[in-house]
């Protein structure tokens, strides 16, 4: 059995994984280094730092929920215990 297939038999995405490392390599790394160390084009690396930038700028765009509202989300009202209700 290749390696693949047993990693996604655990539920685990290999391809996910590894694209996921090759953009964190993409902004810790100039697009030169990248380039020659992955053995890719130069202008492959470049573009793969612009794509990297952009979803990081989508990301620190994104509206941030309060701290009232991710907690409601996390611990829906049915979930909470009674003390944490504020009954006793």
């Amino acid at each position: 059995m290749q390696l693949t297939e047993r990693l996604r038999d655990l539920g685990l995405s290999p391809a996910q994984s590894r694209s996921t490392a090759l953009f964190e390599l993409a902004t810790e790394r100039p697009a030169a280094i990248l380039a020659r160390v992955l053995g890719i084009h130069l202008s492959v690396a470049a573009a793969w730092q612009r794509a990297q930038r952009r979803r990081l700028d989508r990301l620190r765009r994104r509206p941030q929920p309060t701290t009232e509202t991710s907690q409601l989300r996390q611990f829906p009202d049915h979930q909470l215990h009674n003390s944490e209700r504020g009954l006793r």
